[in-house]
């Protein structure tokens, strides 16, 4: 089907659908159930958001094959399972996430080939389990890093759209070769998402989170892998360095911090303390939820913007993600401050 004419069928379909979820209150997060998500709401919203990529990747995507379908529905399922409150231990849902992607990497073999550091490259040209293991590892972190940063409207769905944006822009720039039928399709039913998402009548939830960051990292790799003479990996750390780096800093400050496990949900991320930020001056709880994944993703595309046109200069992006990781930082610890003393 025409992705236009598909895009025209599926806006009222959701529309419909949502409203079908929201009357007869099905699939409501539940959102009483955890303080990530009832900070900056205060209603239950249809987890339709999940369904909806779901729906689309998996019957109306081209490149996937059989199997691919039926792993990416078990990555789906397990999402939607968490947001139910259906499997509330972050170390099973983690055992899970591990079992699904090594089935995932065991049979498609789309597999990291290289990242310009020594050492780290003589490890995945020389052994594949450690090649197998590493790619495992950083699609976890990328899984768990989306749904860390689902937690205010737009900025995970918001993204992901700013991710597939600039694939499309760095492939025209550099005459890539790509197919770009599933991308484009992607791209527009995450503007239907969108729109529902920012006036809080959606939710994308952990089942669509985990469901596009997988698709979408494995789409990368294959990216990097057949065009890596032309690629710098570190385009696609840029692409992807937002939720990595939300993951891995979230490990890091409750390790030193709190010693708490790193799976569980809290509020002290870079978009609660700017949702907070923003409420205490607008003093309009939906605007702000809906302003502080706007910003966040508006600096992210103006800096992966840049990116895309030097996406083969290593150094040009270690320097673009550097500066990336030092704005999160000084921008984190100075809202960190005003919310506190704010409380």
């Amino acid at each position: 089907m025409n992705n236009n004419y598909l895009f025209l069928l599926l806006l009222p379909t959701f529309y419909l659908f949502n409203y079908f979820l929201l009357k007869n209150k099905i699939l409501l997060d539940q959102i009483k159930s955890s303080k990530h998500k009832n900070f900056s709401i205060s209603e239950n919203v249809p987890l339709s958001g999940g369904i909806l990529v779901f729906i689309s990747l998996i019957f109306f995507t081209k490149e996937l094959d059989n199997i691919d379908r039926l792993l990416l529905s078990a990555i789906f399922l397990l999402g939607l399972l968490s947001d139910l409150q259906k499997m509330k231990s972050p170390f099973f849902r983690l055992l899970l996430q591990s079992f699904i992607i090594f089935l995932i990497l065991f049979f498609n073999k789309n597999l990291i080939s290289g990242t310009r550091l020594g050492y780290l490259d003589y490890l995945i040209e020389n052994f594949f389990i450690f090649k197998f293991f590493f790619t495992l590892f950083c699609l976890l972190v990328l899984m768990n890093g989306s749904n860390f940063i689902d937690g205010v409207n737009g900025l995970s769905a918001g993204y992901f759209i700013v991710i597939i944006v600039n694939i499309l822009i760095s492939a025209n720039n550099f005459n890539i070769p790509i197919y770009s039928y599933d991308l484009i399709l992607l791209l527009k039913i995450l503007t239907i998402f969108l729109i529902f998402n920012l006036f809080s009548r959606s939710f994308l939830g952990d089942s669509g989170s985990y469901l596009l960051s997988i698709y979408l990292g494995l789409y990368l790799i294959s990216y990097f892998n057949d065009f890596k003479f032309v690629i710098s990996p570190y385009y696609v750390c840029l692409l992807l360095w937002y939720p990595a780096f939300e993951n891995l800093f979230s490990i890091l400050r409750r390790k030193i911090v709190k010693k708490g496990f790193s799976t569980f949900a809290d509020n002290e991320h870079l978009h609660h303390f700017l949702f907070n930020f923003l409420n205490k001056q607008i003093k309009k709880k939906k605007l702000s939820n809906s302003l502080s994944g706007l910003i966040i993703n508006f600096l992210n595309f103006m800096f992966i913007f840049l990116g895309s046109h030097f996406i083969n200069n290593t150094k040009v992006l270690v320097l673009i993600i550097i500066f990336l990781i030092f704005v999160y930082l000084i921008s984190y610890f100075l809202l960190k401050k005003f919310n506190n003393l704010n409380c």
